[in-house]
C-alpha cells in the first residue's frame, strides 16, 4: 500500500512549473526537442498575446537564453527544432536589432495543417488525464489536496476505503 502522502505529493510536483506537451506533437515531428520548443513557443506567444506584447506583424520575441532556461535545450537543439518548424510551415522566425533578437510569428495555415495532423492520433493516447485527475481527487477530503484542515478521524477513515 502506497501512502497517500505520496499521491498528494507527486500530485503537487505535476502541478508546479511544467512545461506543456502533446504527445501527438512528439509523434508527428518524430521528436521530443520539436514537440518541446513548439509548446514552449505556443505559451509565450500566449503570454505576449495576452500581455498586448506582439507586434504590428504578429511577431513575439523570445531570446535563446529564455528557452534554455524554461525548456533544458541548448542552442543546438533549439536551432534544430525551430528549422524543422520553419519547414513545417508552423512558423516564421526572423532577426531583428542588434545584437539580434529571434522574433518568431505563428502561421495559421501551419497551424491547421498540424490541427489536421493532430486529429489521425486522437484515440492512439491518452486523453483527459487531467480530467481523470481531477475526478480522483475530487473523491478525496480537501485536506490532501493541500486546501483545508482535517481531523484525524477523517484520515483514518480515508485510508480504509482507498487503496493506492
Amino acid at each position: 500500500m502506497v501512502k497517500i502522502d505520496a499521491a498528494v505529493k507527486a500530485n503537487q510536483l505535476l502541478n508546479d512549473h511544467y512545461i506543456r506537451l502533446s504527445r501527438p506533437m512528439i509523434a508527428i515531428f518524430g521528436s521530443l526537442d520539436v514537440a518541446v520548443y513548439l509548446c514552449e513557443l505556443m505559451s509565450e506567444y500566449m503570454y505576449w498575446t495576452a500581455h498586448n506584447g506582439l507586434n504590428e506583424d504578429g511577431y513575439f520575441y523570445c531570446t535563446h537564453e529564455f528557452m534554455k532556461d524554461q525548456t533544458g535545450l541548448g542552442a543546438s537543439e533549439q536551432r534544430k527544432s525551430c528549422k524543422k518548424l520553419e519547414e513545417y510551415g508552423v512558423i516564421t522566425k526572423k532577426k531583428v536589432g542588434m545584437p539580434s533578437k529571434n522574433f518568431f510569428r505563428f502561421e495559421v495555415a501551419g497551424l491547421e495543417k498540424l490541427e489536421l495532423e493532430m486529429g489521425k492520433y486522437k484515440n492512439k493516447f491518452k486523453t483527459g488525464q487531467k480530467d481523470q485527475n481531477l475526478e480522483t481527487m475530487a473523491k478525496f477530503p480537501s485536506f490532501l489536496v493541500g486546501q483545508g484542515e482535517s481531523s484525524h478521524t477523517e484520515t483514518k477513515d480515508l485510508k480504509s476505503r482507498y487503496v493506492f
